[in-house]
């Protein structure tokens, strides 16, 4: 099986934390064509299979709308940290989830990095600014998941059920009202939060990874 990257949002990192994080939900990239249908419903989804059809064509499938996951891959969670040099010589890594901090980090000043040098910070001095989850080293990355199933979704039909395991209960909405407070409403609004306009709400589709 194969090790893959994923991106989590604070909020996923403190489900997963709190033992509550059993449902990642990824955009397909690309969308499929407006008015295409599923065409196979297996149980899960394996890279390169066809999962797209025109119900008007149904001889023709859209075979590059394929899941990068498949059952069995590891899943690396990169999040928002911090990262500056210790006073022994070693990376020091802050986690913004949870603020806990790392101090045993994989490399040290005398043997050599590429993404930062002695001239470049202050010894054992923390930054005030968080780095993108996008930059975070693997070895100081935290969370592993392993993939059981992926299917695929439309965005606005993910069940109500589906809403907790993704972790919405720790989405802090900025919707202060009672009708905005429900996992699922989070769970759409954190999402919105994260892409924007990109997938629109009523015609995106997502792939369901199931985790453990």
């Amino acid at each position: 099986m194969t090790d893959r990257v994923v991106f989590l949002a604070d909020w996923q990192v403190r489900a997963y934390l709190a033992g509550e994080l059993s449902v990642l939900f990824v955009p397909m990239n690309p969308q499929p064509p407006r008015g295409w249908i599923i065409a196979i419903n297996p149980d899960s989804y394996l890279p390169g299979d066809q999962a797209f059809m025109d119900p008007t064509h149904p001889i023709a499938t859209y075979p590059t709308l394929y899941c990068n996951f498949a059952p069995g891959d590891t899943l690396l969670g990169k999040e928002t940290y911090r990262k500056w040099v210790g006073d022994g010589g070693r990376w020091v890594v802050r986690y913004k989830a949870d603020g806990v901090l790392n101090k045993d980090t994989w490399c040290s000043l005398d043997e050599g990095d590429y993404y930062l040098t002695p001239e470049d910070c202050e010894i054992d001095k923390e930054p005030e600014s968080w780095a993108s989850p996008v930059t975070m080293w693997p070895e100081v990355a935290r969370i592993k998941l392993v993939v059981k199933a992926v299917v695929p979704v439309m965005l606005h039909k993910i069940p109500e059920s589906d809403a907790i395991p993704a972790g919405a209960e720790f989405y802090e909405s900025d919707w202060d009202i009672e009708f905005m407070r429900t996992p699922w409403r989070r769970l759409m609004q954190s999402f919105g939060a994260r892409y924007g306009d990109k997938y629109p709400w009523d015609t995106a589709w997502v792939w369901r990874i199931e985790v453990a």
